[in-house]
């Protein structure tokens, strides 16, 4: 897991995660998968393409494992100035 701390203000987290696992662990996933509603399956079919999609794209990574939780490292990130007054802007 890594935190970027952005210009001190906004703090975004990034983790690796297996959506395959998710959705044999998760109960509201699982509820999702075995829903014979037409939206429920769709969303569930657009999550599966993901997964392959995510796992196509970082097998060079290895197989996902669950590994052990390591400390959050934090990356300190400073923008141009100039970004902030675009994302306060009216």
């Amino acid at each position: 897991m890594k935190q970027l701390a952005v210009d001190g203000e906004f703090n975004a987290i990034t983790s690796e995660v297996s959506l395959v696992s998710l959705l044999q662990s998760d109960p509201m996933l699982k509820m999702l998968r075995r829903s014979m509603a037409a939206d429920d399956r769709a969303m569930t079919g657009r999550i599966e393409k993901m997964a392959a999609c995510l796992m196509q794209a970082t097998m060079r990574h290895g197989a996902y494992s669950a590994g052990s939780r390591s400390p959050v490292s934090v990356q300190q990130v400073k923008t141009p100035k100039r970004l902030g007054k675009l994302a306060y802007s009216d």
